[in-house]
C-alpha cells in the first residue's frame, strides 16, 4: 500500500542455535515498539520465525 508498513517480518538466524522465536517476539514487541513506534501505526500483521518455528499475530494497541 504505497510504502505503508502493513506487515512486519522478523526472522531469526537459522545458523545460530541459541536464537528462538521468543527472541523475535521480544524484538518486535519491545525493541521495535520502543525504537520505531511509527512502524506499528498502520501495521496489521506481524510474522516471525526461527529455524523451525514460524508464527504470526495481529498487532493491536
Amino acid at each position: 500500500m504505497n510504502g505503508i508498513p502493513v506487515v512486519v517480518f522478523e526472522f531469526k538466524s537459522a545458523v545460530r542455535e541459541d536464537t528462538t522465536i521468543m527472541d523475535a517476539y521480544t524484538q518486535l514487541t519491545v525493541r521495535y515498539r520502543r525504537d520505531i513506534p511509527e512502524l506499528f501505526k498502520y501495521n496489521a500483521f506481524v510474522v516471525m520465525g526461527s529455524k523451525i518455528v514460524h508464527n504470526g499475530f495481529s498487532h493491536s494497541r
